[in-house]
């Protein structure tokens, strides 16, 4: 099973999601549309993904699976040369 950070909190917020909303996205790959870097650091993003039962993780797990792939965690160098 694959899927994004926009499917996901697109899901949860009922909104589209932006560079900057909700806060710990941030900008959108050119070269794969509908992905965003991810302040995976953030209070926020880790609610979103481990915060408690209705988080993905504890989701991923009661469908099945072991565990969940996370592409990009080097995506704070990113930031970091931005200055974000």
């Amino acid at each position: 099973m694959t899927t994004t950070l926009a499917r996901i909190i697109g899901g949860r917020a009922g909104s589209r999601v932006t560079p900057g909303n909700p806060s710990f996205v941030g900008p959108e790959n050119p070269q794969w549309k509908r992905n965003f870097a991810a302040k995976y650091w953030e209070p926020a993003w880790q609610a979103v993904f481990v915060g408690g039962n209705d988080s993905y993780l504890p989701r991923v797990r009661a469908a099945g699976f072991d565990g969940v792939y996370l592409d990009k965690v080097d995506e704070y160098e990113w930031f970091e040369e931005h200055g974000e």
